[in-house]
């Protein structure tokens, strides 16, 4: 056996020169591709063993480049219509999401669990969507994204508050009127006889409307749970939630048992819920968000709180009304809900809720066109408008039943 390595090189050398020759362009052992190539001898298994490991380096490269990127990669198209927060995204394989919802805007989301509110919805798909079913009404939405190394990105989505939704309460209108008269007295027989005498030259009256929970009331038709004006049905609480009997002498709440809204009832005692107290609005989660006027803070006239509507929440929370601390402004739609348009001075049933001065009374909603306007309601008629949220207005705060 010829041990000796020349023949080998030799023969090496020559086809080096061979690829030279033919190719011009190559190095002894290049590519012909044109391209930069690699430094491998021909028919060297070491060399080839190299070309794999290079490859192995590609193929790792190509892994890295899978990995989630980073938050400001991690793309997430958000849509919101004020009840439904729809999320979107490009899935990545081998890679997780989950989201979390809290009322906390500074949860730690590695600790989410101890965040208030918190809810994790996990191993979600994209499309995603989140509506009223969270249970609440403020919250701040995350997206949590887990590679299989248990590589972990974090997005914050936004701030939203929902709308509400619930059945409405309807006029309260059970009469009917002409050009020059409202024949809205009268018992049940004659307020229908009234309507009937008018429909021809003015038809279409809620007074009319055989099917409204207000007509329905007026000629007994009506289910209600408990009492109340027209098509109203609510329940006085006490101070512990408990339901008291319709002709109670004293009671602290009213659960509005068709909108499934619980209010809470003004005093005439100069304390923390005075009927005569009034506050500006004011909502610190609109400082940074949006662009938005948080409003002004303690400009308002009253006692045993900050005089501004978020401070007025946080004492009535404080202090657990009607066994409870979800107390919170309301929108502008469940404000109206309340407004009896068949009355005026003030537009609601007052045989429920009395100390309700006519006065202007904040809701929570924003007015969309004006950043530092807010919506509010009247009480003497139940007209609404946009008003500068550093001016005061009273106040009544809301709850969902449990």
């Amino acid at each position: 056996m010829n041990t000796t390595p020349f023949p080998n090189t030799l023969r090496r050398i020559s086809l080096c020169a061979l690829f030279v020759l033919l190719l011009a362009l190559t190095a002894c052992g290049g590519s012909s591709s044109g391209g930069s190539g690699d430094s491998n001898g021909i028919g060297d298994p070491d060399d080839t063993e190299d070309s794999d490991d290079g490859a192995d380096d590609s193929d790792d490269s190509a892994d890295d480049s899978d990995d989630i990127p980073p938050v400001d990669d991690l793309e997430v198209d958000v849509s919101f219509d004020g009840t439904t927060i729809e999320l979107e995204w490009d899935e990545r394989e081998g890679v997780e999401y989950n989201v979390i919802v809290t009322s906390d805007g500074n949860c730690d989301i590695a600790n989410y669990a101890e965040c208030a509110d918190a809810q994790k919805f996990s191993e979600v798909s994209s499309p995603f969507s989140l509506d009223d079913s969270v249970g609440i009404d403020r919250f701040y939405v995350f997206m949590e994204a887990i590679d299989e190394e248990g590589n972990t990105q974090i997005a914050e989505l936004g701030a939203f508050r929902l709308t509400v939704q619930f059945p409405f309460n309807e006029t309260g209108i059970d009469w009917c009127a002409d050009r020059t008269t409202n024949y809205d007295d009268g018992d049940a027989d004659q307020r229908r006889q009234n309507c009937e005498a008018v429909a021809g030259d003015w038809p279409g009256q809620d007074g009319m409307r055989l099917n409204s929970r207000d007509v329905l009331a007026r000629e007994g038709n009506l289910e209600k749970v408990g009492a109340g004006a027209a098509g109203f049905d609510f329940t006085k609480l006490d101070a512990e939630g408990n339901e008291l009997p319709f002709d109670a002498g004293e009671w602290v709440c009213v659960n509005d048992n068709h909108t499934g809204l619980i209010w809470e009832v003004k005093t005439n005692d100069g304390g923390l819920r005075d009927q005569d107290h009034n506050y500006t609005w004011y909502d610190s989660d609109y400082e940074d968000l949006d662009g938005r006027s948080a409003g002004g803070t303690d400009g308002g006239d009253c006692d045993g709180s900050r005089c501004d509507t978020e401070g007025y929440v946080e004492a009535v929370n404080a202090e657990g009304l009607c066994g409870a601390s979800d107390w919170r402004m309301p929108t502008i739609d469940e404000l109206h809900s309340l407004v009896h348009m068949g009355r005026t001075n003030p537009a609601i049933d007052a045989d429920f809720f009395p100390n309700t001065i006519v006065a202007r009374f904040w809701s929570s909603s924003l007015d969309a066109g004006k950043d530092f306007r807010a919506w509010y309601v009247r009480s003497e008629r139940g007209r609404d408008a946009g008003m500068d949220k550093n001016r005061a207005a009273a106040v009544r705060l809301v709850r969902v039943a449990d």
